[in-house]
């Protein structure tokens, strides 16, 4: 495991419980050809990768990756199985509400984990 990739599994650490995603098992890739880092999600599985680049590796260096950035691409855990779902052609009104219903009560915990 790299300097970056200990510095970033510990980032993902620090941000899970607050974001209400601990239970995932996040696994963290090196990938060429994307412009700074992204979360691949594997919905309905609790494994995404997040994959990040040189550029990030770059900033890394420079002291200048942004904990924003991170929280944003771990966001996507949460989002993602709503989009997945408003994108297929095939989605009734019953899984839209389920996802919203879902990521409302996510967010919801969120919310109650920093004001607590």
């Amino acid at each position: 495991m790299t300097k970056f990739e200990k510095y970033l599994k510990a980032k993902v650490l620090e941000y899970q419980k607050v974001l209400g995603i601990d239970m995932q098992s996040i696994e963290i890739e090196y990938k060429k050809d994307i412009s700074y880092m992204q979360m691949v999600y594997t919905y309905p599985y609790i494994n995404p990768i997040l994959k990040y680049s040189d550029n990030v590796l770059r900033d890394f260096k420079d002291g200048k990756v942004k904990d924003q950035v991170i929280i944003h691409e771990l966001t996507h855990i949460l989002t993602d199985p709503l989009y997945a779902k408003a994108a297929s052609r095939y989605v009734g009104k019953d899984e839209i509400e389920d996802e919203r219903e879902r990521l409302t009560d996510i967010i919801s915990t969120i919310i109650h984990n920093l004001i607590k």
